[in-house]
């Protein structure tokens, strides 16, 4: 945070109206002090085009943002000796000033975007001065920040590539976008690669520089493989489009893709093949295993559970295994986090019901697919 130049003696007054809370109600939270904070500020402006770009300052109030009269950000040449534009900022949630880009009034934050072609600025560096006005006329001024003026040349993505089926069980496959700067490759931020359902975005990833083809182009790219699937499956759309230091983006690119997703598959129960019950006032455990697997990693497994049936008698569960390495705290027979092998401890005491008990493994993963079932039984001797 930075330190606040403040207009106006206002100290004297605070440790008046404290002074007297603590006299009648003992002592108080102290007030936070004033205080203006960056939520967003471009550090480049680009005057090619029309680009809109959003300005937003937090401002701390010892008695909240009702207290705050007026914001604004003055633009100034590098020498403070010209201002540029003055720009009001809103905390009206976009009500009062549609375009102000504020999303919640009297939250604090002040807002609103303007572009910078409109305003003449000259190349090069500038400043921006923020200016906060009380309710009891008190001006408060955050120190200069430095803003960065100068034509810039959007990006454009030339070629996409990426597979228009991604299998269970692919091994890693290349995603790429292949993108061009006008002003270098260096100006090159990243290539975004967003996965969409309709017009819902599911995900994105920023694609690293893989390869500079020239000195303004370069092919940016991630390996992935079948766990790019999990808790997906069916016909999606991939979109890719470049971004450059300015943050200003190219055109986009976009193709289909289809994500199988197959169920998860479990073996390998370990149970034991009968156990007795402990006397009366003891409690003996039975450890419970289960390998479970599946073709999207497993990212994709959402539970690994069984459920437990005395015959002739009910069925209790499911009850849920972990693959954890008992990281939460509790003990559950599993010793390796992360490795397909789930587990968890039963506790037995001389009030159980002897008899043959069955196991049913059952693997779940994140689109709703099933394993098939596993069985394995367990006698309780009395």
């Amino acid at each position: 945070m930075q330190r606040i130049l403040k207009y106006g003696a206002v100290a004297l007054l605070v440790l008046l109206v404290l002074t007297a809370c603590e006299e009648e109600l003992g002592p108080v939270d102290p007030l936070p002090d004033f205080a203006i904070e960056q939520v967003s500020l471009p550090a480049r402006l680009n005057t090619v085009g029309n680009r809109a770009y959003d300005i937003a300052f937090r401002v701390i109030h010892p008695r909240g943002p009702a207290a705050v009269e007026n914001v604004s950000v003055s633009f100034l040449t590098n020498d403070q000796a010209t201002e540029l534009l003055n720009l009001p900022l809103y905390d009206d949630g976009a009500e009062e000033h549609p375009d102000d880009g504020d999303v919640i009034a009297r939250d604090g934050i002040f807002s609103n975007r303007f572009v910078p072609v409109a305003a003449s600025f000259p190349q090069g560096n500038i400043l921006l001065r923020v200016d906060v006005t009380d309710d009891a006329a008190v001006r408060y001024e955050l120190a200069p920040l430095p803003i960065t003026v100068f034509p810039n040349t959007p990006p454009q993505l030339l070629a996409i590539s990426a597979p228009d089926t991604l299998y269970a069980g692919n091994l890693p496959v290349l995603f790429a976008g292949e993108a061009q700067d006008a002003d270098s490759l260096v100006d090159l931020s990243t290539v975004q690669m967003r996965l969409k359902r309709g017009n819902a975005v599911i995900t994105s990833f920023n694609l690293p520089l893989e390869e500079a083809l020239d000195f303004d182009r370069g092919r940016f790219g991630r390996l992935f493989d079948s766990s790019f699937a999990a808790g997906r499956d069916s016909l999606y759309t991939l979109e890719f489009q470049a971004v450059d230091l300015s943050d200003d983006v190219s055109n986009t690119l976009s193709q289909s893709i289809f994500l199988e997703n197959r169920p998860p598959t479990i073996a390998n129960p370990g149970v034991r093949d009968s156990i007795s019950l402990p006397p009366a006032g003891s409690i003996d455990t039975l450890h419970v295993k289960l390998s479970a697997n599946d073709s999207q990693g497993l990212g994709d497994l959402a539970t690994v559970n069984f459920t437990l049936t005395l015959i002739g008698g009910n069925t209790n569960g499911p009850f849920g295994m972990f693959d954890d390495g008992s990281g939460g705290g509790v003990d559950n027979g599993d010793t390796v986090p992360n490795d397909g092998r789930y587990s968890l401890i039963l506790q037995l005491n001389s009030g159980n019901t002897p008899g043959t008990y069955v196991f049913e493994f059952q693997a779940t993963d994140k689109v709703g697919q099933v394993s098939p079932l596993l069985t394995d039984t367990l006698v309780v001797l009395p």
